[in-house]
């Protein structure tokens, strides 16, 4: 635990208020304590102008106990959600289709149009297109990487990663590329605020056959 003696006499003032409102709602949590009823109800008898000036008179002690393992703990759990934020923002911003920020964010749909709507003053409607085949083969041996090195990252920070590597492209056209070989039950069907299945690259290490093949007869993922 750590002790903090409090000097502020604003903060020692919030302190003694906060005091004064368990003495008038929540008796027994001071009670409990072992503190006298006597003492309690004069409290509840206090004025406010006396807490203000009690509040400043320094020979007082006031000191509060903080948690370092919770704090610790929370201050881990800000930096995530701001994480989630930034990464949310960035996948707007670069072209995530709406299905796409659905299932990275546990959002519904509604939500992700009004961000997308917020964030980008143009919105390309219909399927992106695809690099072309060469390029293609250098975003799934880039993924396949990626995949490798981090396997029990989250998808949306892995896609971050490769969207680093290929910025001239949007993250609905590097979705597309990276689920090129997998059929469409597993893609786009995850239902909203479900976690989605740990990717796994189909890349085959380096066979170009794919590059021949009529895209038309592959199924890809639905594109907002």
């Amino acid at each position: 635990m750590i002790r903090l003696n409090i000097k502020d006499a604003a903060i020692r003032v919030l302190i003694i208020e906060s005091l004064l409102d368990q003495a008038d709602n929540n008796t027994a949590s001071l009670l409990s304590q072992g503190i006298d009823s006597e003492w309690v109800e004069n409290l509840r008898n206090l004025s406010s102008r006396d807490a203000l000036r009690v509040s400043h008179f320094q020979n007082v002690t006031m000191e509060v106990t903080l948690n370092e393992k919770q704090l610790s703990h929370a201050f881990a759990q800000a930096a995530d959600e701001r994480r989630v934020r930034h990464l949310q923002e960035y996948f707007v911003r670069h072209g995530a289709s709406v299905s796409m920020i659905c299932k990275m964010f546990k959002m519904s749909s509604k939500e992700a149009k009004a961000a997308k709507h917020l964030l980008l003053s143009e919105q390309r409607l219909g399927r992106p297109p695809m690099p072309n085949p060469y390029e293609r083969e250098d975003i799934h041996e880039s993924w396949d990487k990626i995949v490798k090195a981090s396997p029990t990252s989250p998808i949306r920070e892995q896609l971050f990663s490769l969207h680093n590597i290929f910025p001239s492209h949007t993250l609905a056209t590097l979705w597309l590329v990276i689920n090129e070989f997998e059929p469409y039950t597993n893609q786009g069907t995850a239902k909203n605020n479900q976690p989605l299945a740990r990717q796994e690259t189909k890349w085959d290490g380096g066979n170009c056959v794919h590059k021949l093949v009529n895209l038309s007869k592959r199924t890809a993922s639905n594109i907002s």
